[in-house]
């Protein structure tokens, strides 16, 4: 079976400009922590929109905790300023 490879990319707000690859890996657990890291240090904002203007703290917790029961497009849809995809090896896009 093809190897998943996860791409974390950063963006503008509506996702629609180019955007760069910032991340290349085929861990779950390192494009998460990557996904994190960029929230940290302010480079994506994580947010259901239950509450303006959310700490990073409470940013990284509601990412946490969705990581474990959303999908991959409710994740988008929270992360601002970046999201992730991925491709199998060999698969042309």
């Amino acid at each position: 079976m093809p190897k998943q490879i996860f791409i974390l990319y950063s963006c503008d707000d509506w996702k629609t400009k180019p955007c760069p690859a910032i991340m290349v890996t085929t861990s779950e657990t390192k494009l998460r922590k990557g996904i994190r890291t960029c929230i940290e240090k302010g480079d994506m904002v994580y947010s259901d929109g239950s509450k303006e203007n959310p700490t990073i703290k409470e940013q990284i917790a509601m990412f946490n905790r969705d990581w474990k029961v959303e999908t991959r497009t409710v994740i988008n849809d929270r992360l601002t300023y970046g999201f992730y995809d991925y491709k199998y090896d060999g698969e042309l896009s």
